[in-house]
């Protein structure tokens, strides 16, 4: 019953909101890495919100594209991490590329991991 009861919370909340906002991150764990960085997680953290929205992970490719239902608040943050490195955050006012009634439609952001001083990083799978 439980996750009938949230599903039918996440539908009430998307209504009345416009077309979802598009979230693309491009990972990589050096500066020109082609490659990408595969298996980091992202997730979108927003004022107000009790716990961060999970994004997805980046794929082989070192891309991540996720969706939103409507825009979302300038104020929210983007954070990716992979173990073994740096966090990275990111407000989506200085990686926001296209606005909705003041509000981020669009994400794009290239993000660069480095490795945590003193530890290895791990190998993606």
């Amino acid at each position: 019953m439980r996750p009938f009861a949230a599903l039918l919370l996440v539908l009430a909340a998307a209504c009345g909101h416009g077309r979802a906002a598009l979230l693309v991150a491009h990972v990589s764990s050096a500066p020109g890495d082609e490659e990408g960085l595969e298996g980091a997680s992202a997730s979108l953290d927003c004022p107000g919100d009790l716990t961060p929205q999970d994004l997805g992970s980046s794929d082989e490719d070192g891309e991540l594209r996720a969706m939103h239902m409507g825009a979302v608040s300038l104020a929210c943050a983007v954070n990716v991490s992979k173990a073994g490195y740096q966090p990275y955050r990111a407000l989506l006012q200085d990686v926001c590329i296209a606005l909705d009634s003041g509000r981020c439609q669009t994400v794009d952001v290239r993000v660069i991991l480095a490795p945590q001083p003193g530890k290895t990083p791990t190998a993606s799978n």
